[in-house]
This record gives structure tokens, sequence and C-alpha cells, in this order.
């Protein structure tokens, strides 16, 4: 099927990508959307004719349409998240390519994805998603000498699908484009204290030490006393004491 895209027009591409959250996609060419080969796998997510329909819609071959009525604006609403998404699904495919890194490589050094927000680092970020399947998880932005994941710092991203990117964008795009890497180790923030480094393991030793110290306060504070004779209830009577007799002795005459 035929899906070229009408002299000089190319302006839902363009809508689409001037939509707030949007600037993190880049712009995928018509002649890859176009090619049936690099949609394989995507018409499942709709059936055939809504899917034809929704690419014709994004390369604006569709048919104009009279949309002034309610039930064809509500289409025309449905068609329009419809084609997002599938652009979205199409993109995440185009950026594994050479020409679309090109594309984000130089979205890259232009900062618009952003730099790390580790005081220490400042290293371009790459977005990417940590779910294949759409609808899962938001956009996230990986660093690659941190070699950690970051929340987008602007809310308008929160909208922007993980998907749209795929879980191995930036691992594909460092191995296919290794002098972009950081050759710089990530730099750990060493504290100090009057100007003496902080051994790492000081608040360990501190720990332990405030644990003995806990243990014998309370150890100190169990007492054991001696037992005690038991005294006599006044109740009970005293026993008597038997008189000793006294030998009687015989007077000398």
């Amino acid at each position: 099927m035929n899906f070229s895209s009408n002299s000089g027009d190319s302006n839902w591409i363009d809508n689409n990508l001037s939509k707030r959250g949007n600037n993190f996609l880049c712009r995928v060419d018509e002649a890859f959307i176009a090619d049936n080969f690099n949609l394989y796998g995507l018409t499942s997510l709709s059936n055939g004719a809504v899917f034809y329909r929704t690419l014709k819609r994004i390369l604006n071959t569709d048919d104009e349409t009279d949309a002034s009525s309610s039930t064809q604006q509500f289409r025309e609403d449905a068609e329009e998240r419809e084609a997002e998404r599938l652009y979205g699904l199409i993109h995440a495919r185009f950026i594994m390519t050479s020409r679309g890194m090109e594309h984000m490589n130089a979205m890259r050094h232009q900062k618009k994805f952003g730099i790390c927000p580790r005081v220490a680092c400042g290293t371009h970020l790459l977005p990417f998603g940590l779910s294949d399947e759409p609808d899962i998880e938001p956009v996230k932005l990986y660093c690659d000498r941190c070699k950690d994941v970051f929340h987008p710092p602007s809310r308008k991203h929160q909208g922007l699908d993980g998907a749209f990117f795929g879980t191995g964008f930036p691992h594909m795009f460092f191995m296919m484009n290794p002098h972009e890497s950081s050759s710089e180790k990530k730099k750990t923030f060493v504290g100090r204290l009057c100007g003496f480094r902080i051994h790492p393991s000081a608040i360990e030793i501190q720990l332990k030490s405030q644990t003995a110290l806990d243990n014998h306060k309370k150890t100190a504070k169990i007492t054991i006393k001696p037992p005690t004779k038991p005294q006599p209830s006044h109740d009970e009577p005293k026993a008597k004491i038997p008189a000793t007799e006294t030998p009687a002795v015989d007077e000398v005459t």
C-alpha cells in the first residue's frame, strides 16, 4: 500500500512535536513510517482498518472529512490519540537506527534532555523507558556516567510514555557511539569535618559504640537483691524457751 505523503504536507508530525511535553521526541522520517517492514507487529495493537487510517493521518494522506458534528469530533479526538500512540511506538524503533541516533545525539548535545542533577556530574542525559509496553511507565532519563536513572524535572513530561523510547535505547546508543560515552568515573562526594576527611566507616563505628553503650545502661539497671530473712508474723505465738533446772547441791556438814 502506498503511504506517500502529500507534497509539502508534514503538518501532523510537526504539530505533534510542538505539543506540550513532546519535545523529547525527534522527527521520524516519513519514509521510515511508510515502510511496512518497520511497522511489523504494530498492526496487532488495533484492527487493520483503524491502524491504516491512523497511519494515513500521520502521513497526511487521509481524505479530509467534515468535523462539524459532535460525533465526527469525537472520532477525530480518538484518532488523534491513536495517532500519537502509534507515532510514539514507531519513534521507539526509529531511534534505534543510525539515522534516528543522529537526531537524538544532536538533541542531546543541545541539552534538550537536560543534564544529570548530581552536583559532581553534569553529564548530558538520554530519555528511555522502564517498559517496552505502552501505558506502563512515563519517560525516564539515563546518565551514562552515573549509570543511574532520574525522573524528568518538568511535570510536562509525566504524560510522555516511556515506551516511545524503549528500554534499550541508551545502551544501544553508546554501543554505536562509544566516543559519546563518558570516560570519567562517577565522583563520590567526600564529607569533611574541621577540614579532615571523614572515614567511610565512621558512622558505622559510632553506631556500634552507641549500641554497646545502650546495652551497658540496660544491664546496669538490673540489680539483684540478696535474700532477706523472713520476719515472724505478729499473729503467730512465740515459742516458749523451757527453763533450765539447776541441780541440787548437798550441804557439807
